[in-house]
């Protein structure tokens, strides 16, 4: 996946200096560049999705994702060669690439643990969902309410301050972590690989706890 992944951004790159030299894009070649774009996106986010697969997290849905973006990728580039004259096609890539979206954000933010703070992550899962399916409906039926995209736009900024919020406090996390303690502080005896929380000294039994300062 991952030369398949390079072979096509080198693909774009290699396409984008043609068209750059030659001074015009031609119809063929803005679909293949076009095409070629498309199944890079899909690729990335199918990518984004293995680590939550591989790490047993979220059940299902890492899948669910990448088979959302594969088929989102092949029906946009069938979209593209139809010169998107067909509306139910182009209308069902954009709905898959919006589902495969949302599932790789929420497999990119269910690795990032909170520890004791407060646990953000369902919340994102939830405005994730909200977000890609009133997009989605929004597509189908063209909704042109301003009040229907004036809600979106408030749980899309939800979305945006969960997903900001998630790795503040992940990384906030990670500085609070206490280092590991290689001697016992009652009678200095070696702890081995170290101690860190509540740990109790193998040679004179007391207990102790590793605080970060």
């Amino acid at each position: 996946m991952r030369r398949f992944v390079l072979g096509l951004i080198g693909f774009n790159a290699a396409i984008a200096l043609v068209a750059l030299l030659s001074g015009e894009v031609s119809t063929v070649e803005g679909q293949i560049l076009s095409s070629s774009l498309l199944l890079s996106a899909a690729a990335v986010l199918a990518v984004l999705c293995v680590p939550a697969h591989s790490g047993g997290r979220l059940g299902w849905i890492p899948v669910t994702g990448m088979a959302a973006a594969g088929a989102a990728g092949i029906t946009m580039v069938a979209a593209t060669w139809t010169e998107f004259s067909n509306e139910p096609l182009s209308k069902t890539g954009g709905s898959l690439f919006l589902v495969a979206i949302a599932v790789a954000l929420a497999c990119v933010l269910s690795g990032l643990p909170l520890g004791g703070a407060p646990r953000l992550a369902p919340y994102a899962y939830g405005l994730a969902a909200a977000v890609a399916a009133m997009a989605i409906l929004g597509i189908w039926v063209e909704m042109d309410s301003e009040i229907y995209w004036r809600a979106f736009t408030a749980v899309l900024i939800l979305l945006a301050a969960a997903s900001i919020a998630i790795p503040v406090l992940h990384w906030f996390g990670l500085r609070g972590e206490a280092e590991p303690v290689g001697w016992c502080p009652f009678c200095g005896a070696p702890l081995g690989d170290g101690a860190r929380g509540s740990a109790e000294c193998p040679e004179c039994g007391r207990r102790f706890t590793v605080r970060a300062t």
